[in-house]
């Protein structure tokens, strides 16, 4: 994530958008860099101390779904109930493009009041585009993953989004966003 998308994610909440949805790539590494970023440049917090533009107000907080763990920081709901969705807060969501992740958003996304999910304004911005994206099936670096445990390979595989093109196209319409994509 770079400057710009920074510009975007501020000018989408400062214009009322207040369901933040960042889709880092594959890697842990990439959404990890992502979340520390996000949540020292606009969040203001990062580690539970002040950072980067600093703790807002109280009534200016956001709510951040995913944390600055590299192995355990992407989306996990567990008991958070979806009606955090009406706080009217900025909620901020930094995760990988995998299937499984997609599906626990999706399936998180389905127990909140349907009203909500027509009304509030959400950016996903897909911040590595060309990742993940039809035909790139076997573009994983082999070092980046363990070649004896295939559950990994089965976890890491950008293909596993396109054998289920429907998972990202839910997500991109089931909320009605402004969905801008970047790669450079």
């Amino acid at each position: 994530m770079r400057n710009r998308d920074h510009a975007l994610t501020a000018k989408g909440v400062d214009a009322g958008y207040r369901l933040i949805i960042v889709i880092a790539g594959i890697h842990n590494t990439l959404r990890f860099q992502t979340q520390v970023r996000l949540d020292k440049e606009l969040v203001g917090v990062l580690y539970d101390l002040p950072a980067g533009a600093g703790k807002p107000p109280r009534d200016k907080e956001w709510v951040t779904l995913t944390k600055t763990d590299l192995s355990k920081g992407d989306f996990n709901p567990g008991n958070i109930n979806p009606s955090i969705l009406n706080a009217g807060k900025p909620v901020l969501l930094v995760i990988k493009k995998h299937s499984t992740i997609l599906q626990r958003l999706l399936s998180w996304l389905s127990n909140a009041n349907e009203q909500t999910l027509k009304e509030i304004p959400t950016l996903i911005i897909d911040d590595e585009v060309d990742q993940a994206s039809i035909n790139i099936g076997g573009n994983i670096p082999p070092n980046d993953i363990d070649p004896d445990d295939e559950s990994e390979y089965e976890e890491e595989s950008p293909s596993k989004i396109t054998e289920k093109p429907q998972t990202e196209s839910t997500l991109r319409f089931s909320l009605m966003p402004f969905y801008p994509s970047f790669t450079i």
